[in-house]
């Protein structure tokens, strides 16, 4: 008989170191896994933040140029005054250099006028309407005035156009009310 002991050990390490390799890869496997997420997690909050910040930096620009918006329809009110020119021409100058400096600020931040031509089509999400104009030279709902300029960054409106828009006059039938007499 042959001692077979010497082998079965052998076989029995074998098992045992192979099990052991085979939960040390599966353990390995797991930790890169877990790696893994974590490095997209943070790719994630890192894409995420920068977004975030993007987006602040836009509506604190846009909230910003809103309040100059204001300013800038006050000087154009102001250029439009005949007496300041023939009260005093260097306070006229200074206004206009002031009034152009804002446009040159507002071209730069990406902000765009909205003024529609007259007779263009009425847009609901550009143009407010403030009032209405009868007219049959005009087709309905076209601008026949622009009231007061709006404005847009990209496609965002910041401020809609203040516009008269136009509807069509009753018509009268002259056969039909000669009938009735």
């Amino acid at each position: 008989m042959e001692n077979t002991e010497p082998e079965a050990s052998w076989e029995n390490l074998y098992l045992e170191a192979n099990n052991e390799l085979f939960a040390l890869r599966e353990e390995n496997k797991q930790a890169i896994e877990r790696w893994q997420r974590v490095c997209a997690e943070y790719d994630n909050y890192q894409k995420r933040v920068k977004r975030e910040k993007e987006s602040l930096n836009a509506e604190l620009t846009q909230n910003l140029l809103k309040n100059f918006i204001t300013v800038a329809d006050n000087l154009d009110l102001l250029m439009e005054n005949p007496q300041l020119k023939t009260l005093d021409e260097n306070l006229y100058n200074g206004v206009q250099l002031v009034a152009n400096n804002c446009k040159e600020v507002f071209e730069n931040s990406g902000l765009r006028k909205i003024e529609p031509a007259t007779g263009s089509a009425f847009n609901t999400e550009e143009h407010r309407a403030i009032s209405t104009f009868e007219s049959n030279e005009l087709p309905a709902h076209s601008v026949v005035r622009v009231v007061r300029a709006g404005y847009k960054i990209e496609q965002k409106v910041i401020r809609p156009a203040d516009v008269i828009v136009s509807r069509r006059l009753p018509s009268v039938n002259i056969a039909a009310s000669s009938l009735d007499v």
